[in-house]
């Protein structure tokens, strides 16, 4: 079938026709069959109808229809601006075409060519590439993704949760606000992707390149990626990404969050980059929250890191690595983590948690606490600044010998050793098979659990052995002590020196009073005199 010089609507059968429109701006329609449609010049439409059809358009502005994969489009070079509809899920533009819009449902895939391209998706999650050339990518409605590279002039997201990933290794220029793209990834070029005026919060990641990326208003993660990257996250409650190459990170409004990644040795002021909170990377990182006008959270990661914390009630946390924790004023929260740590409290009663065998601690001005959670056991100097002490399930030991003022030691489950040291101190051994000793001052022994050995020490102090049976040891010089539990049934014991020498009297109240001079004595609360056996007495 041929047409002829004027605008012809020509239509063929069922079989497999061949259609010539000869000049004018022809419709030619295939109907089924494999068909062979030709429009010649002018602008004209083909439809191949069902089939596998093969089309020439010819000089002029062409326009094709395409429902089979197998549909065949000829174009030669600078024959017009050539557009092609289809319904396929997938469609690459072959050579000499412009155009290509989808008009059927579902999601789809196009692709574009060498030449200047106009891609527009449908109302489904669809994937538009430019490929070579100034292309404009349209998106619609759907969860789009968009591949486009610098010589590309406009993306439109449209509807959904659209990403755009940027390919080659020039530099590229995005406004996602503009482009209404809610996900970028950067190519290998310098990229700068801006999102400020967006309507909601932003995924970016530079990748290669030194970047500079932009967030929002809202809720941003912001991803550096490798290079020398510029990070400005806005207001929003937003999470950065960065590692030691990086240059300016700020977090702007909003409590935000930042992860190092890499293993570069990085310094990073929380205040400067107003960020309240950090993780650590696999370096040595040092991490600083001095000047903070908030509270911060320190995290640390694989490397020996230096945490630093402010003037409120900060958290800092070692994590793996030879860790040095700085609380800083207020009350503050050190986690050691692994290693061999350095824990300050600083001002303000902080708690101090110990995850190794030992660390090196320093409560600081306050009333500090330490955490022992090693199920090994610790063995710690309470001697700085530490009021309290709370033992793991292992076996602990803990010391304030050269404490400053006085100490509350707890046991916890393990056999612990707990000593006191010159003022009015609280040692509380817990579960297992403790030790305590209260050194000197006014103290107060309680074994609790298991077979432990109470030494008052001092001082006059107060002793309560538990369950179990238990050792009181004495020695000249002990003050005068207040046994409150002693059980001889249970096998509860008194440890004197060899040679000591003692008599047994009874109190106003009728308790048994154990003499040794004036200024050193037992009351043992509760039982009479006349009940007390030397049976009761070993010699240590």
């Amino acid at each position: 079938m041929i047409g002829g010089n004027l605008d012809d609507l020509l239509f063929g059968g069922n079989g497999n026709d061949t259609i010539d429109g000869l000049g004018g701006s022809d419709y030619i329609l295939g109907g089924a069959g494999d068909d062979r449609l030709t429009g010649n010049t002018g602008n004209d439409t083909l439809d191949g109808g069902t089939g596998n059809d093969t089309m020439f358009g010819g000089v002029g502005d062409d326009l094709y229809f395409i429902d089979s994969a197998r549909d065949v489009i000829r174009e030669l070079l600078n024959e017009g601006l050539d557009e092609v509809r289809t319904t396929l899920g997938s469609y690459s533009l072959g050579a000499n075409l412009e155009r290509l819009v989808f008009t059927g449902s579902g999601s789809f895939a196009g692709t574009g060519n060498a030449l200047d391209n106009l891609i527009v998706g449908g109302a489904g999650n669809d994937t538009l590439t430019g490929g070579d050339g100034a292309d404009t990518l349209i998106g619609g409605d759907g969860d789009d993704r968009f591949y486009f590279d610098a010589a590309d002039v406009l993306l439109r997201g449209g509807a959904g949760f659209d990403t755009a990933v940027v390919q080659g290794g020039a530099g590229v220029s995005l406004d996602l606000a503009v482009c209404s793209i809610e996900q970028a990834y950067g190519g290998a070029g310098n990229d700068n992707m801006i999102g400020v005026g967006a309507l909601v919060g932003l995924a970016i990641n530079g990748r290669d390149g030194d970047d500079r990326i932009v967030g929002s208003a809202f809720n941003d993660t912001l991803t550096g990626g490798n290079g020398s990257d510029t990070l400005i996250a806005g207001d929003g409650d937003d999470v950065l990404y960065i590692d030691a190459a990086d240059g300016l990170v700020s977090g702007g409004d909003g409590f935000d969050t930042v992860y190092v990644q890499g293993t570069g040795n990085l310094t990073f002021d929380l205040t400067a980059s107003g960020v309240e909170r950090v993780f650590s990377g696999s370096g040595n990182d040092t991490l600083t929250g001095t000047n903070a006008a908030t509270p911060v959270e320190i995290n640390g990661g694989d490397g020996s890191d230096l945490l630093i914390g402010g003037s409120f009630d900060d958290t800092l946390r070692g994590d793996a690595g030879d860790d040095t924790l700085y609380g800083g004023d207020g009350n503050d929260v050190l986690v050691g983590g692994g290693g061999s740590n350095v824990l300050f409290g600083g001002a303000g009663d902080d708690r101090l948690y110990v995850d190794t065998a030992t660390a090196l601690l320093d409560g600081g001005d306050g009333v500090d606490t330490v955490y022992a959670r090693y199920a090994g056991g610790v063995t710690l100097d309470l001697s700085a600044s530490i009021e309290h002490f709370s033992g793991s399930i292992g076996n602990d030991s803990a010391t304030a010998a050269n404490a400053v003022s006085a100490v509350e030691l707890l046991g916890g489950d393990g056999n612990d050793w707990l000593t006191g040291g010159m003022y009015a101190d609280t040692l509380q051994g817990g579960n297992g098979d403790d030790r305590l000793d209260g050194g000197d001052g006014k103290d107060t022994l309680s074994g609790g659990n298991g077979n432990d050995t109470l030494i008052g020490g001092l001082g006059d102090d107060s002793l309560v052995g538990g369950a179990g049976a238990d050792l009181f040891v004495f020695a000249t010089g002990s003050g005068n002590d207040m046994l409150r539990d002693f059980n001889v049934s249970q096998g509860d014991l008194i440890g004197l020196t060899e040679g000591q020498a003692y008599t047994v009297n009874a109190n106003a109240t009728g308790d048994a009073i154990i003499t040794f001079d004036t200024f050193n004595t037992i009351t043992l609360k509760g039982i009479r005199a006349t009940d007390v056996s030397d049976s009761w007495f070993v010699t240590l």
